[in-house]
């Protein structure tokens, strides 16, 4: 069976051959490597020339910058396997990843694997997300809820492989942030089964120039757009209680952090507006039962207008 196992690169020469030599050294063999050059303007390039002359398995493009979106819809067309891999080229893989994540897709009949996560901080600490002692397998029902609670698994696609046949006609929507948010439902909705290990074979580096960790700007605001989506999508699939989770989280989340930016004074009206969403739709019950502490207090500082740093 035959993965293809998409990359898109953009400028990532210093951690490139990291995250290639971890998909060309995989136990799982049968793998077409797609790797997609959008429109790199350092050595990126280059690098990935190199490989592509060593190993012929990979299969390499060069375009014209895009973004991401559009880097992994071009794998996606120029694919061949049966299943689809994603990994984002500052990121790196265990090397039993695919073996072991195409055996428990097949084992259980499901149309996506998840595995936990490692995220790595520049210094040196790591971070394991949705780990757990067995493989568990989700319906469509518990796909939602996990998701919305945030348990298990998110919505992002480098720590899943998907059966081909999911994104016959989906692809990432162009020009957007937090893209995987926006497609996650029109995936959820093709489905009746994700099974899920918890063994760490994704790891997630985490850096401060990267697109998910950069200083607010207009871009970021993709983000209660997809919530919007998300809310379109599940809101009355799954209890109130847990919906009001998720949505509450992500958007004080959103407001804190134009509250906090030095860009607060461009994004005022938009804060506003989604201040006044918070403060229409919160009540008592939400703010104690629903919101971690966390939360609680950056609801506050919405509140107030916190901002110590005019």
């Amino acid at each position: 069976m035959l993965i293809s196992v998409i990359i898109p690169v953009y400028n990532v020469e210093k951690y490139l051959d990291r995250c290639l030599i971890s998909v060309i050294n995989q136990s799982y063999k049968n793998l077409e490597i797609i790797i997609v050059n959008d429109g790199s303007t350092d050595g990126s390039y280059l690098i990935c020339l190199e490989y592509a002359k060593k190993d012929n398995r990979i299969k390499l493009f060069n375009k014209s910058n895009g973004g991401l979106s559009s880097a992994r819809n071009y794998g996606i067309e120029n694919s061949s396997g049966e299943y689809l891999a994603f990994i984002d080229s500052d990121d790196y893989v265990d090397c039993n990843m695919f073996y072991d994540m195409l055996f428990i897709i097949n084992k259980h009949s499901a149309q996506i694997a998840s595995c936990a996560r490692l995220k790595v901080f520049g210094n040196g600490n790591i971070e394991t997300q949705y780990n757990s002692l067995e493989t568990k397998v989700f319906n469509r029902r518990c796909i939602i809820e996990s998701f919305l609670l945030n348990k298990f698994f998110d919505a992002s696609v480098c720590n899943k492989l998907f059966r081909k046949e999911i994104f016959s006609e989906l692809r990432f929507p162009l020009f957007k942030t937090c893209e995987d948010l926006f497609i996650f439902p029109y995936i959820v909705n093709q489905i009746d089964s994700l099974v899920h290990t918890g063994k760490c074979y994704y790891h997630y580096d985490f850096r401060i120039n990267s697109i998910s960790n950069i200083e607010f700007n207009r871009s970021r605001l993709d983000l209660f757009e997809g919530i919007l989506i998300i809310k379109n999508h599940f809101f009355n699939e799954v209890d109130r209680s847990i919906f009001d989770a998720f949505y509450f989280k992500y958007l004080i989340y959103l407001g804190y952090n134009i509250l906090r930016s030095k860009s607060f004074k461009l994004f005022y009206n938009e804060y506003t507006d989604l201040k006044n969403v918070i403060l229409s739709s919160i009540n008592f019950k939400i703010f104690f039962y629903s919101l971690d502490f966390k939360r609680k207090v950056q609801f506050l500082f919405i509140l107030f207008n916190l901002r110590f740093n005019d």
